[in-house]
């Protein structure tokens, strides 16, 4: 799971790892050498004359930092973060189209099929299980180990077993997809049986576990890929900036 950075204000600001202050520190430290060495030049080292014409030149550079497109930065900011959080709202995956599918097209009323399309329905929601986990933090509290899925029903212990065995050496919640697999599995079978009764139907199978799939890998990559916080401290010391200009302009 990412960092967090709903958080207050100055957290958010004093943040280290992938900060804008981690970022830009050495030539920050620069800048405020400069500064204060000018700084005390003005006051020490110039008389009242060189002073007045000094503070011109201040001026006409501040004029000069107005014309930096900073509302415009505020609304691309705002604009990819409805964007973001639209596209993973429409990217939570449902079984329903999927077991639509299934049950349309794996009939049969005897004992064998029946478990098949059962099965598969147990399978895909198990998948949704073990990549939320990942995601959400309610889904991880409710599951937080393998054996609560057993305890749960979604997974029996030989299933656990041969799950556990699967890439040992890679962390286990990188393995939500093993259960499509084991989905892809079966119809490829059902195929072979006969009864799936023509290559459509498979087809039409395959594309809708592709899209199931799809779904939770498009979001497993929102939340590996954050908004960089250097933006979003920018913009956050922009907005605090801006603020009282604001208000200003509404009591006017």
């Amino acid at each position: 799971m990412t960092i967090s950075y709903s958080d207050t204000f100055l957290k958010l600001l004093f943040r280290w790892k992938g900060s804008l202050w981690k970022a830009i520190w050495k030539h920050l430290l620069i800048f405020l050498t400069m500064y204060y060495i000018i700084n005390a030049y003005y006051r020490f080292g110039m008389t009242k004359e060189q002073q007045n014409e000094f503070i011109k030149y201040v001026m006409l550079v501040d004029g000069w930092t107005k014309e930096i497109p900073l509302t415009f930065l505020l609304g691309f900011y705002v604009a990819m973060i409805v964007r973001r959080w639209w596209d993973c709202c429409q990217l939570i995956s449902w079984p329903d189209h999927l077991l639509y599918n299934v049950s349309a097209l794996i009939r049969g009323q005897d004992p064998e099929t029946r478990i098949i399309r059962k099965t598969i329905a147990r399978y895909a929601i198990l998948t949704s299980v073990l990549a939320w986990r990942s995601i959400s933090l309610r889904v991880l509290a409710r599951y937080p180990t393998d054996d609560h899925l057993v305890d749960s029903g979604l997974m029996t212990k030989e299933e656990m077993v041969m799950f556990k065995s699967i890439l040992v050496h890679v962390d286990p919640h990188q393995k939500w997809w093993v259960p499509l697999n084991w989905i892809q599995t079966m119809m490829v079978r059902c195929f072979e049986k006969g009864t799936l009764t023509h290559t459509n139907e498979l087809r039409v199978l395959l594309d809708a576990l592709e899209k199931y799939r799809n779904g939770f890998f498009q979001l497993f990559i929102y939340d590996w890929i954050a908004i960089p916080l250097v933006y979003t401290q920018v913009m956050s010391m922009f907005e605090s900036i801006f603020k009282p200009e604001t208000k200003k302009k509404h009591n006017c």
